[in-house]
This record gives C-alpha cells, sequence and structure tokens, in this order.
C-alpha cells in the first residue's frame, strides 16, 4: 500500500508542516485569561508547505491584534487583548507602529478611546487563508480561485441609505 505525501492545502506542493486554521493566535492561552481555560486545545490543523505557513505568520499577528481589540468583544478576547496582544506588540514593534500610525480619538458610548484604520489586505488575507484551510479539511481539495470576503459586520444603517 502507498501513500501519497499530503499536499499544502494553499499552494499544493508538497506539504511538509502544519497550518492552524483559524490561526492558533486568534485563541488565548491558559496563562492569558483568568480562568486558566486553554482555548487552544484541538486545534484544526491543515497540511500545509513551509512557504505559505511562514508567509501569513504576520498577517496572523496583526489579525490577532485587531480582532482581540474590537470594542464589541466578550471578556475572553478583552483578556486575551490584555495578555498575549500586547506582549505580541512588545516583541513586534513594527505590528504597533503599523496599527498606531492610523490611530485617532473616537468616542464609543460616551467613552473616550482609540480607533485605527484596518489594514483590509491583510485582514481579508488571512480569512481567505482560513476559509481555503477549511474547505480543505471538509473536502479534502485545495479550493482554487478568488475569495471574496464581505464585512457583513459594520453595515451602517442610516436614512440617507434608504
Amino acid at each position: 500500500m502507498t501513500s501519497e505525501q499530503p499536499r499544502c492545502y494553499a499552494c499544493g506542493g508538497p506539504a511538509t508542516t502544519k497550518d492552524h486554521v483559524p490561526p492558533k493566535g486568534l485563541f488565548p492561552e491558559a496563562k492569558d485569561v483568568p480562568d486558566g481555560t486553554d482555548y487552544r486545545t484541538n486545534l484544526l490543523t491543515v497540511p500545509s508547505c513551509s512557504a505559505c505557513n511562514n508567509a501569513r505568520s504576520d498577517d496572523d499577528q496583526y489579525a490577532m491584534a485587531v480582532i482581540a481589540v474590537h470594542f464589541e468583544n466578550n471578556k475572553v478576547s478583552v483578556d486575551h487583548a490584555g495578555a498575549k496582544v500586547l506582549r505580541s506588540l512588545k516583541r513586534k514593534p513594527a505590528l504597533a507602529a503599523k496599527l498606531l500610525e492610523t490611530r485617532v480619538q473616537v468616542t464609543v458610548e460616551g467613552q473616550p478611546t482609540m480607533a485605527f484604520k484596518v489594514d483590509r489586505k491583510r485582514l481579508d488575507g488571512v480569512f481567505r487563508a482560513t476559509a481555503r484551510g477549511l474547505h480543505h479539511l471538509e473536502y479534502g481539495t485545495s479550493l482554487s480561485g478568488f475569495i471574496q470576503i464581505i464585512d457583513f459586520a459594520c453595515l451602517v444603517e442610516h436614512e440617507s441609505l434608504d
């Protein structure tokens, strides 16, 4: 019985490693939440080549930071932002600088806070890689073609849009 070498879910080349989908950085480690829950158990992985896996590393960290600091997040995400995201930003000053260069002061629910412009190209790339990985897990094949990311969470209702 011959076994075929696994193929990279993203490019179809020979797989030499595994990639987490969604990225494991989106899930807090036990040390980063007060109740000690480990949200990194049983994470999904797909076969990947080193080039595809490593190429998205910085974008995965960017996505972690952007998602974790969203003002409507739950307590687990707030704790994640206060621990893992801050450690990541300290280790990667370029990432912190990228986030801070577009910051503006805003008021949310009567409270002053900070907002920043999201680099949609980077964020959407992480979402596309996740979609490709989930497709590979479900169907055992690579998903070819372009994946369009539609931002339905930020639709604004306004009388001038009716």
